[in-house]
C-alpha cells in the first residue's frame, strides 16, 4: 500500500455495529491528520484543489472529509509578512538571513514545497545575522518563516539546487 504509514484501519463492516444499520456508512480505513502549506499574499485569491482515486476494486470506498473551520492562514488578517533578506539565493542548504530588528527570535519554520517541514541547524546567531543549515537538503522551493518575540512576522522564498 503507498503511504501506508498514514493508514488507520477501521474494521471490515462485517461486525457490529456496521452490520446491523442499513444507513451506516463504512470505510476501511482512514488517514492520520494530514498538514499542508503554502505561501500566499494578502489580498490574493487562491483555489485548493484536493483530488483522490478509486480505482482497480468496485468493493473499496473513497472520501474526503475535511474537519469544519479546519481551513486556515494561521494569521490574523492584521498580520502581513515581512520580507527578510536572505542570500544566497538559490542555495545549496545553507543561507544567511539578515535580522531586520534586535527582536529576539522565538520561532522558525523552514518548508519545502510539498508542505513538510524539513530540520535543520542555526549554524551562526549574532545579532544582525543567522546562518541556518538545513539537514539533508533536496533540490526545490523552500519557504522560511520567522517569528520574533514581540509578534513581528517574516517570511521569504529560496531555492535549493
Amino acid at each position: 500500500m503507498t503511504n501506508s504509514i498514514y493508514y488507520i484501519a477501521n474494521g471490515d463492516g462485517t461486525q457490529s455495529p456496521y452490520n446491523q444499520n442499513t444507513e451506516y456508512i463504512q470505510y476501511d480505513g482512514f488517514t492520520t491528520k494530514i498538514t499542508a502549506y503554502a505561501q500566499v499574499d494578502q489580498g490574493e485569491t487562491y483555489h485548493l484543489v484536493i483530488a483522490i482515486a478509486d480505482g482497480l476494486a468496485a468493493i473499496f470506498d473513497s472520501g474526503i472529509f475535511i474537519a469544519a473551520n479546519s481551513l486556515s492562514t494561521g494569521l490574523s488578517t492584521s498580520q502581513k509578512p515581512k520580507q527578510m533578506s536572505l542570500y544566497p539565493n538559490p542555495n545549496t542548504g545553507v543561507f544567511t538571513i539578515d535580522k531586520l530588528s534586535k527582536n529576539e527570535v522565538e520561532n522558525i519554520k523552514i518548508i519545502e514545497s510539498t508542505g513538510r517541514e524539513v530540520s535543520y541547524r542555526v549554524e551562526d546567531n549574532s545579532d544582525s545575522q543567522m546562518t541556518i543549515k538545513l539537514d539533508n537538503p533536496t533540490p526545490g522551493i523552500y519557504w522560511v518563516k520567522l517569528i520574533s518575540v514581540n509578534g513581528d512576522f517574516y517570511s521569504s522564498r529560496f531555492l535549493v539546487e
